[in-house]
């Protein structure tokens, strides 16, 4: 996964083969590109390959700022992680907090039960959003945030875990679920 600026840039990260996809997956291995500012699902392009329909899309895209290359995944569960940033500079944040979605959309959200979340990817979760809320303050920002994570299934059917896949400098759905005394 990384971030784009250019063409040149962009076609290199698609003609690199995507890693395979889950055992059962129904489609094939590809790559996710995403605008900066997409939301709900909008701004996005699913590419098997480099050719006339994503140049024109990177074209588009690349206008308007960075694009996101991101192998698409077979997603066996989300989680989000909440924050404030004070006008000092502090970072407060709240508790995991488990997505469901269907068809990548959000469905709902429930705060992850103690013990749920495998240890170390509760501290990678908690790292990630620690450090977002200090770039976030560094930049001069202050108000809410959230950081997302994704655990997923490679080819190799193994359960894999990242974080953060997505930042949300912003309120969000689950925000009062995971972080309702920073609302």
């Amino acid at each position: 996964a990384g971030v784009v600026r250019d063409m040149d840039e962009l076609r290199r990260a698609v003609s690199v083969a995507p890693p395979k996809r889950a055992p059962d997956a129904r489609r094939a291995s590809a790559w996710l590109l995403r605008r900066s500012l997409g939301a709900a699902g909008r701004g996005r392009l699913v590419a098997e390959r480099w050719d006339g329909r994503v140049e024109g899309w990177a074209a588009s895209a690349l206008a308007e700022g960075a694009v996101h290359v991101a192998p698409l995944v077979d997603v066996a569960g989300a989680l989000a992680l909440h924050g404030r940033v004070a006008l000092d500079g502090e970072v407060a944040l709240g508790r995991p907090v488990r997505h469901r979605a269907q068809g990548g959309t959000f469905r709902s959200a429930a705060l992850a039960p103690p013990g749920s979340i495998d240890p170390e990817r509760a501290e990678r979760l908690l790292s990630a959003a620690s450090e977002v809320g200090a770039a976030l303050a560094e930049l001069g920002y202050h108000g809410p945030f959230g950081v997302d994570a994704v655990e997923w299934t490679d080819g190799r059917g193994a359960r894999r875990f990242h974080a953060p896949s997505e930042v949300n400098a912003r309120y969000t759905m689950s925000f009062a679920i995971g972080a309702p005394e920073l609302v």
